[in-house]
């Protein structure tokens, strides 16, 4: 075998060299009701580096499309997931953010995962259209790489108004999920763990208040630059029908302790 056999990257990308320190970038506070908020940054990447990383996300494999009739996990867009060399520096950003922001956790994990969403291949699994929470604490940085207005997609947050609970995978669960003297247990279980929507349905404000969410506000896209939030707060993605393809990226870090 000879090195034409193998593939090459698209470009000589050095991901340690491309991509700001905690101090090098701006981040502002937007809050919101019942103690919930997010934050804004400034571009993460130097000069046009954005746009070879970008680039280098697309050269890699979607992992899976996340419509196929055995998958039951809660994420309903394609997914990419990167090697470590290429999300370590952004990770790193990150959990130094989280500890800066005043986040106490030990045992501290990292994880990345892509979000593609193409509006023909879009069939999301029903009971997921509802509000989730993806770590008992930490932050959740999202990437985007797709650009548009403030009013046509973002990341939906709520206060919900019941008890939650831990799961054994650093997760949580809403108390209609657990306990079953909680009035829509029933119709939560009826929902079949693959039943599939044909497309894309925008979890609507009567049914938060039918489930027990308050609606608290919209953590918007902002292109090349990140939105962050405590993962432990419940949230959805809203995209407008206009929307035919959104691309993020998230880089989380998780533990034991809720931000504050």
């Amino acid at each position: 075998m000879n090195i034409n056999d193998f593939t090459m990257e698209i470009s000589s990308v050095y991901f340690d060299e491309i991509i700001r320190t905690v101090d090098a970038i701006d981040a502002e506070y937007v809050r919101l009701e019942k103690n919930i908020g997010y934050w804004i940054t400034s571009p993460i990447f130097l000069d046009d580096c954005f746009d070879r990383y970008s680039r280098y996300i697309q050269s890699q494999p979607i992992w899976r499309m996340n419509n196929e009739e055995i998958f039951e996990g809660t994420n309903p867009f394609a997914t990419i997931h990167l090697p470590d060399f290429s999300t370590s520096k952004i990770l790193k950003l990150v959990l130094d953010f989280y500890i800066k922001s005043g986040g106490r956790d030990e045992n501290i994990g990292v994880t990345d995962w892509g979000n593609l969403y193409f509006k023909e291949h879009s069939k999301p699994i029903n009971r997921w259209r509802l509000p989730h929470m993806d770590y008992n604490s930490g932050l959740a940085a999202n990437l985007w790489l797709s650009n548009h207005k403030e009013i046509e997609t973002g990341t939906k947050l709520y206060f919900y108004t019941g008890k939650t609970y831990t799961n054994n995978w650093l997760g949580r669960n809403y108390d209609f999920q657990m306990d079953e003297n909680h009035n829509l247990y029933k119709e939560w279980h009826s929902m079949g763990a693959r039943d599939r929507q044909s497309r894309w349905l925008n979890f609507t404000d009567e049914e938060a208040k039918y489930w027990g969410f308050l609606p608290v506000g919209m953590a918007p896209t902002k292109y090349k630059c990140m939105t962050m939030y405590d993962p432990s707060i419940s949230h959805t993605p809203f995209i407008d029908d206009s929307i035919d393809f959104r691309w993020s990226h998230t880089f989380c870090c998780f533990g034991k302790n809720i931000l504050l």
